[in-house]
């Protein structure tokens, strides 16, 4: 018996996969199951279409624990604004 090939192998549930079946990461490179048509099989992570803040035009790959982490970003960074626009209107405040 031999080992599969690395190639093969979904680095996020770590399942073995039809080459055609695992797309790679835009943001780490990890090769994963995308399922772009919602049918049933494993979904691993998704595409993302058109012009997110961040992102270039087209279609892009992520995998579910980088989505987790632009998320994670988006919402810091939303944050962050809204205390420096909160700052911002204090009586007095001056930049």
């Amino acid at each position: 018996m031999t080992e599969p090939d690395l190639a093969s192998r979904c680095g996020i549930c770590g399942l073995d996969a039809a080459p055609v079946l695992l797309q790679q990461c835009f943001r780490c490179s990890t090769r994963f199951h995308l399922n772009p048509t919602n049918r049933a099989g494993i979904d691993c992570g998704d595409a993302v279409l058109g012009s997110v803040p961040g992102m270039e035009f087209g279609v892009e790959y992520y995998c579910t624990p980088c989505i987790g982490a632009l998320n994670d970003e988006i919402v810091e960074a939303t944050a962050a604004q809204a205390r420096l626009d909160a700052v911002e209107r204090r009586p007095g405040w001056r930049a």
